[in-house]
C-alpha cells in the first residue's frame, strides 16, 4: 500500500493502494529490500525480482524506463539484496557484489560508467556478507569482519570515491549501518562505532544510562541515551 507513481507497488502507475495486496510474480520470497522508488525481493532460490522505477537501469533488466510488474534480474546465485537511491546491490552466494543503476556519484563502486544496466561486479571485493546503503553511498561488511566503503559522503577526504575503500583498522565487526553522511559498525564486544568524513577516525557512540525505571513485570529497566560516559546497554 501507498504511492505507487512510479510502479513501485507491482501494480499500474497512479494506482494508490491504502490497504495491504497481494504483489502478483513475486513468488518463494524469503527477503525484500526497498529504494527510494524501487524494489528488489529476494527468492529462495536466489532469483531477484524487481519492479517500480527504472529510469537509470536499476532493475538490472539490461534497459530503462519503469517496470511495474516483479521481473526477474539478470543476476542469479544470490544470497543478499540492497536497493539503494537509484541503484541495486547483491551479495552472491560466493561472496562477491553485483552492482547496477546510476553511478552519478560512484555509489556503484567502479570506474568509468555513469549507469550499468547489466549487473557488473566489483572486482576488489571478496567474502562480502553484508551491505546497507543510504543517499549515494555504501558499506559493506565482509566476512573476517572488515569494513568497506565507497560513493559520496561515505566519509573519504574525496566525497566522490570510485571504488571501496576500507574503514580504518576495524576488524570483527558483527553488524554495519549507514546513515547520511556516516556510517555506523558493531564490533564484537557489541560497542557501536561511528565513522563520517575522516574514515581513519572511528569514534565510539557513547551512552550513559537514564534514572532506574521500574517495568511493568516489577523489574529494573535501564535505558540508554546518547551522552558522554561509557557504552551501556539497555537491559531489563
Amino acid at each position: 500500500m501507498g504511492n505507487n507513481e512510479y510502479g513501485q507497488l507491482g501494480a499500474e502507475p497512479s494506482y494508490f493502494k491504502e490497504i495491504p495486496a497481494k504483489v502478483e510474480g513475486a513468488e518463494n520470497i524469503k527477503a525484500i529490500s526497498c529504494g527510494s522508488t524501487h524494489m528488489l525481493a529476494l527468492g529462495f532460490d536466489g532469483t531477484i525480482y524487481s519492479w517500480g522505477d527504472n529510469r537509470y537501469g536499476q532493475l538490472g533488466l539490461g534497459f530503462k524506463g519503469k517496470h511495474n510488474d516483479p521481473t526477474v534480474t539478470t543476476v542469479s546465485g544470490v544470497k543478499y539484496v540492497c536497493a539503494g537511491k537509484g541503484f541495486s546491490l547483491a551479495i552472491t552466494e560466493a561472496g562477491k557484489v553485483k552492482i547496477w543503476g546510476i553511478n552519478s556519484k560512484s555509489q556503484l563502486g567502479i570506474e568509468g560508467e555513469s549507469e550499468v544496466l547489466f549487473p557488473e561486479e566489483i572486482l576488489e571485493l571478496k567474502g562480502v556478507v553484508e551491505l546497507a546503503t543510504k543517499g549515494n553511498f555504501v558499506v559493506a561488511r565482509d566476512d573476517i569482519g572488515q569494513v568497506y566503503t565507497w560513493g559520496h559522503y561515505s566519509g573519504v577526504d574525496d566525497d566522490y570515491p570510485t571504488k571501496p575503500v576500507k574503514v580504518g583498522e576495524l576488524k570483527y565487526i558483527k553488524s554495519v549501518a549507514a546513515t547520511t553522511g556516516a556510517g555506523y559498525a558493531v564490533d564484537e564486544k557489541g560497542e557501536v562505532l561511528r565513522w563520517n568524513r575522516n574514515i581513519s577516525k572511528v569514534e565510539n557512540v557513547l551512552f550513559f544510562e537514564d534514572d532506574t525505571d521500574v517495568s511493568k513485570n516489577g523489574t529494573e529497566k535501564k535505558t540508554a541515551h546518547a551522552g558522554n560516559g561509557k557504552t551501556k546497554a539497555s537491559r531489563s
